[in-house]
């Protein structure tokens, strides 16, 4: 059985991280982080919500902070598994998250020069992070090209389509082993527009879609693909969420009917 965790970005757009188990293998999609107020940002982000070595294989839609800006301490904290992404991705990364790094040590310091000197009563600050696990990410990271199907863990494929969001950003397509039948998983990330210069239009073509955003967004979405003719089971965020890091759980099941619908996920 496929089963689905929604770690983070549940009823909120940002700290994506969600997890695909199957019989063989658990899927990390996305590791962002939660951004916000500096203290509910950190409240949030200092634990990553899940246990980072119970995870095999982690899956990188693109470079932005809320999505891949926890992967450092994925790796820090026992992940020891290949991290997939595009090209494009992999070297936005290395800029980004060495950034990401720099700006909380110096965040970290900042608070602490203003604790001792006005004698605030409050534990000393540190960076979620250092630049040295952000070598690690990029060291663990294999590019993948648009349209290229890569054998990723037991019983999953992956294939990467361009969301037209931001250079390098794709759909993540999942096509799994599943108790003797094959299903595809399909985790849009942020999605692009269309008809915008640069970027392309983004790809669209699933059988089961699994999206970040609120609920508008979703059903939004889901007309776009009826559209497009495409049939879907469109796997969303719970209504039941009380903040940022509450998880969600879902399970496919079979016989979609003719429409797509949304499969809601409650505790």
């Amino acid at each position: 059985m496929i089963r689905i965790e929604f770690v983070g970005a549940a009823q909120t757009v940002t700290g994506s991280k969600h997890l695909v188990h199957t019989d063989h293998a658990t899927v990390l999609l996305d590791c962002g982080l939660f951004q916000g107020r500096r203290r509910e940002s950190y409240d949030v982000n200092k634990e990553l919500g899940f246990d980072a070595s119970s995870v095999d294989v982690a899956v990188l839609s693109h470079a932005h902070i809320d999505h891949s800006g926890a992967l450092p301490m994925l790796c820090k904290n026992g992940f020891d598994g290949t991290i997939y992404a595009t090209p494009a991705t992999r070297d936005l990364c290395a800029v980004m998250l060495e950034d990401a790094a720099a700006i909380q040590k110096q965040d970290a310091e900042y608070i602490n020069r203003a604790i001792e000197r006005e004698h605030i009563d409050m534990d000393p600050a540190s960076p979620l992070y250092e630049a040295r696990d952000v070598v690690t990410v990029l060291e663990r990271m294999i590019s993948v090209p648009y349209a290229r199907t890569v054998h990723i863990a037991d019983g999953i494929k992956l294939t990467f389509h361009d969301a037209g969001h931001v250079l390098g950003s794709a759909i993540t397509v999942l096509d799994v082993e599943d108790e003797g039948k094959k299903k595809r998983i399909v985790f849009t990330g942020d999605l692009g527009r269309n008809k915008i210069p640069i970027l392309r239009d983004p790809e669209l073509g699933p059988d089961y879609v699994s999206r970040q955003d609120p609920q508008r967004a979703v059903h939004r979405h889901v007309t776009q693909l009826e559209r497009l003719g495409y049939r879907a089971d469109v796997v969303a965020n719970g209504q039941e969420h009380r903040g940022p890091s509450r998880r969600k759980r879902g399970k496919f099941s079979d016989g979609a009917d003719d429409r797509p619908h949304e499969v809601q996920n409650r505790l």
